[in-house]
């Protein structure tokens, strides 16, 4: 027998397992991935952000409130409707805060059923960090009142999927809900009633509502954290199963596998 038909008997052979094996070991991983994201990982809305308030303005329980409807809106429509709302505190006179409303929307990947509202309260509104701070704040409030128009308050940017019947009524909206509790420094309420009147209407338009949505009346089960815990114990043994069935592939003793057997020299290679 020559070298070709040598090579031939047994590389042929050896390099077909090799590959077979690395094709099993990359479809055991990716379906341990998929198993792992939909049996027991965490849903699309877990990873979603509906408040910006890094200044801590609004109340827990106004956040909360706000996260959960919009963990239900989101869940029950397939337009992936949400409402997310940014707390600011003031720069200038806001101008610019219509432009500034479009690039968050764009910026926090707001899907194109939902919008964004941006709320831009007095710095007072959110306790000064130090002295410094504080007296920097009544300067810059004397020379705003004293050269400054009128400051634009809110903006909002809606998607280009948002019914005709919502966004026809964001002028009331405000008018009635924002208006008079923002002028009374009442901020919670300003934004939470607000986002309560959106979601009326993103309510009316779905035609779905809150005692329908388990994501909103139900809390996340106290058996998750064990549940993640057992995929990720699954996930590293399946990838550990691929790991070693790929390298005994590859170095493994049997009379069938590499090549040392036949070839005494390494040189021929």
């Amino acid at each position: 027998m020559d070298e070709v038909a040598i090579k031939e008997k047994y590389l042929r052979g050896n390099n077909a397992k090799l590959k077979a094996a690395k094709i099993a070991a990359a479809a055991m991983i990716v379906t341990a991935l998929i198993l792992s994201r939909f049996l027991f990982g965490a849903s699309e809305t877990e990873h979603r952000i509906w408040l910006y308030d890094k200044n801590d303005v609004l109340k827990d329980s106004t956040i909360e409130t706000i996260n959960d409807k919009n963990s239900a809106l989101y869940s029950a429509t397939d337009e992936k409707a949400e409402i997310v709302v940014v707390v600011e505190r003031e720069s200038g006179q806001n101008r610019d805060l219509f432009k500034r409303a479009e690039k968050l929307f764009k910026d926090y990947g707001v899907g194109s059923g939902g919008m964004l509202i941006i709320v831009s309260v007095p710095e007072a509104a959110a306790p000064a960090k130090n002295i410094f701070e504080e007296w920097g704040r009544g300067v810059g409030e004397y020379f705003g009142n004293l050269f400054g128009g009128e400051r634009i308050s809110y903006a909002c940017f809606m998607g280009k999927n948002v019914d005709h019947s919502v966004s026809s009524k964001k002028d009331e909206i405000f008018e009635a809900y924002f208006s008079s509790s923002y002028a009374a420094e009442d901020y919670n309420a300003a934004v939470l009633d607000t986002f309560n009147a959106f979601y009326g209407e993103f309510e009316k338009y779905h035609n779905v509502s809150a005692s329908d949505l388990p994501a909103y009346a139900e809390k996340p089960s106290l058996f998750y954290p064990v549940v993640s815990v057992i995929s990720k114990c699954v996930l590293v043994i399946v990838i550990l199963f691929a790991a070693a069935l790929l390298i005994r592939a590859i170095f493994g003793r049997g009379k069938n596998y590499g090549t040392k057997r036949v070839y005494k020299k390494s040189s021929w290679f």
